[in-house]
């Protein structure tokens, strides 16, 4: 996660907004791109925009969430069963949304 700090014709230079760490992600490794906008609250422009976020309800309501990923034990590797477990019911979720 980050900033675009530059790109080159095998990847991108991400700056992370907090920490300024680098990050060079190659592009067959990159999933996808969004794009989003800091708000900070003592901004009273962004202060704003927040107030006006907080009045709008949502479009829509969520029907199912995907659970949180808990790890059995403290560690700092992916548990690859919890991984499993979270795409067959996310995939259960978007089939019977689909119904």
């Amino acid at each position: 996660m980050g900033f675009v700090e530059t790109v080159d014709d095998k990847g991108i230079w991400l700056v992370h907004p907090m920490t300024n760490c680098h990050s060079y992600i190659l592009f067959p490794h990159i999933v996808s791109i969004t794009e989003e906008q800091m708000l900070f609250e003592d901004n009273p422009e962004h202060a704003k925009i927040i107030a006006e976020y907080r009045k709008e309800k949502p479009l829509t309501a969520v029907k199912h969430a995907v659970p949180s990923m808990k790890m059995q034990e403290a560690s700092p590797l992916v548990n690859p069963a919890a991984l499993a477990e979270m795409a067959k019911k996310a995939k259960q979720a978007f089939t019977e949304e689909k119904k």
